[in-house]
Formats: structure tokens, C-alpha cells, sequence
């Protein structure tokens, strides 16, 4: 369970994984029946909402970009984002980069993916509450694996010997966490949009339920799901909501 650790003088950073908008290499499961540059456009959106969706007070952001786009890092450096190359390696190599990076200056590292847009804000709220209290907060996706993950300084084995890409990631961070002797805190299950089903899932949402009031509308996963759903000729899958 989630309890709530002192945030008195306590620094998160915030690292969001992400892999570039580029048509063929991002979200390759949705084609067909979408085709190459629409699973891009949709990556794109999810994207652009990460930029947008992100807990208040986190002492830097860092957007760690998997390939390569102007338009995307132009962006993120306009809102203040920081933005670097995830560079080789298989994820848990990345991502203990990526940490390391954020606890220069800071206590714990928040890493954020992009492939669960919809997840709500109050999940991420409880994620960094948590922090403070305990080594590792995970946070499962229905898949087996998480759609976010916390650490602290002397928590990055975490990272090794865990089996990417496959339905264990949770449990095999769960178990070796245990081994480490870290403190572990669970957070909300919610779900990635990794298949056409997921998409239509997602298309069922409002932009509402997981957007920041006042975010400006760019990428809007939701919404972009229910367009891309009607072009690919599966309209009425999701509803009209803004």
C-alpha cells in the first residue's frame, strides 16, 4: 500500500522515456489496421501530453529521447524541459542512466513512459507522495510490467537482471527489489496502449479525465485515438467529448 512519506525539503526529478514520432518505429502493433504515419501521429500525441502532464515542484525535467525530432525537442525546451539522447542499451540500461542524470541535485527520480496517456493525474500524485518513504515506488500496467517507476540513490539495481519486454518485469522488479532489501511501495494498476484494442479503449476516454486544466489541447491521445479509429474505418468505437 501507498502511504505518504514528509515532503519537507525532499527533491524529485522527473524523467519521461519516450522514443521519437518516427513512422515505422513506434507503435508498430497498431499497424494495421493504422498505417505506419498514423501510429506515429498517435506516438506523437501521446508525447506531446507527456510534456504537458507532470507532478507540481519536481526540482528538473528531462525529456530522454529515444531517436531524434526537432519539432518535439523545439518543444519541450519552449516548456521548459530539458532534453537528452536515451543513448544504447536494453531499457533498464536507459533508464538507470536516466536516473543517475536526475538525482544529480535531487532525492529520487520520477520516470514516466508515455505509452499509459491516460493514466490520472491523482495516480501520479500518489506515486510521488510515496516516494519519500520507501526506496522503489512501482507502478503496474496491466500488461505485467509498470507504467512508472521512482527510485532512490541506492536503489538503481532495480534495473538489473530484469527481463524487458516481457509479461515479468513487474514481478521480476518486485523480486529483485526484496533481494536488494528495498523498501517498496505499489501504486495504481493502469493500462498501455499498445494494440488496436487498447486504442479503442483509450478512445472511450475523455482528454478531461487525465489532462491538467489548461493544457493546450496539442496532443490529446484520446482524442487522437478517435480520429485515427475513424480514418481507419472504425468509427463509433469511441464518443465525441472534447
Amino acid at each position: 500500500m501507498i502511504s505518504a512519506g514528509s515532503t519537507v525539503s525532499f527533491r524529485i526529478s522527473l524523467a519521461v522515456m519516450a522514443k521519437a514520432p518516427v513512422a515505422g518505429r513506434v507503435k508498430t502493433r497498431l499497424t494495421p489496421p493504422l498505417s505506419a504515419d498514423q501510429a506515429a501521429r498517435f506516438q506523437q500525441a501521446c508525447l506531446l501530453d507527456a510534456l504537458q502532464r507532470h507532478p507540481r515542484d519536481v526540482a528538473q525535467r528531462t525529456l530522454w529521447l529515444d531517436g531524434d525530432d526537432a519539432a518535439i525537442t523545439g518543444r519541450a525546451a519552449a516548456q521548459g524541459w530539458t532534453v537528452a539522447r536515451q543513448g544504447a542499451g536494453d531499457l533498464g540500461e536507459r533508464m538507470r542512466r536516466a536516473c543517475e542524470a536526475g538525482l544529480r541535485g535531487a532525492d529520487a527520480v520520477l520516470v514516466l513512459g508515455t505509452d499509459s496517456p491516460s493514466a490520472p493525474a491523482v495516480a501520479i500524485d500518489a506515486l510521488t507522495a510515496a516516494i519519500p518513504a520507501h526506496d522503489v515506488v512501482l507502478a503496474p500496467a496491466e500488461d505485467g510490467g509498470y507504467w512508472a517507476v521512482a527510485v532512490r540513490p541506492w536503489a538503481l539495481r532495480v534495473f538489473d537482471g530484469i527481463p524487458w519486454g516481457s509479461r515479468d518485469v513487474l514481478a521480476a522488479s518486485l523480486d529483485r527489489a526484496a533481494r536488494e532489501g528495498l523498501r517498496v511501495a505499489v501504486g495504481p494498476v493502469w493500462y498501455d496502449v499498445d494494440t488496436i484494442a487498447d486504442l479503442e479503449r483509450l478512445a472511450l476516454e475523455s482528454p478531461a479525465s487525465y489532462m491538467p486544466s489548461g493544457a493546450d489541447g496539442v496532443g490529446h491521445a484520446a482524442r487522437i485515438a478517435r480520429e485515427l479509429l475513424a480514418e481507419a474505418g472504425r468509427a463509433g468505437v469511441g464518443h465525441s467529448g472534447s
